[in-house]
């Protein structure tokens, strides 16, 4: 498949997950609350990207309707994407849909995805909050789709 090839899509929205996006790590949520980065990715991104991946569809992160962005949450989110899926397949299946973030996009894919890139060649460490699901879905050394145990500072 070239990339003029149109691949079939998949829309995920930040708003389902939360009106008003956190902090980057689930130790930094509000008691009771889920809004991190963090979660997101974990609870919600790292799953439905690998489904996309493995159907062969395009993932597509509607980030329009929620109240505004730390750039902490969507380094963190989009960033986790990169180091356990690399810089190329994440630009490859994943895209965005904004009117109102395209400065966040920007930064994202000039900032993010650089920087996280770097740390998933260097075999940096990432280290989680604790969270019930310890299992995600990541690119292994064979180039395949693997799941491995998450990293945590309990």
């Amino acid at each position: 498949m070239d990339k003029f090839t149109i691949m079939e899509q998949v829309k995920i929205k930040v708003l389902d997950f939360t009106e008003n996006p956190g902090p980057r790590y689930i130790r930094q949520d509000k008691v009771g609350e889920s809004t991190s980065g963090e979660a997101f990715y974990l609870q919600i991104l790292n799953e439905a990207f690998a489904q996309a991946y493995k159907d062969n569809k395009q993932l597509v992160l509607e980030l329009d309707g929620v109240s505004g962005y730390p750039s902490s949450f969507l380094d963190e989110a989009i960033g986790e994407l990169v180091f356990d899926f690399t810089l190329e397949i994440v630009e490859k299946y994943l895209d965005f849909d904004t009117h109102m973030y395209k400065r966040r996009v920007a930064q994202v894919k000039e900032e993010t995805y650089p920087q996280w890139e770097e740390r998933r060649k260097n075999k940096e460490d990432v280290v989680h909050s604790s969270i019930e699901n310890n299992e995600i879905y990541y690119i292994n050394e064979n180039g395949e789709l693997d799941r491995r145990a998450l990293y945590g500072n309990s």
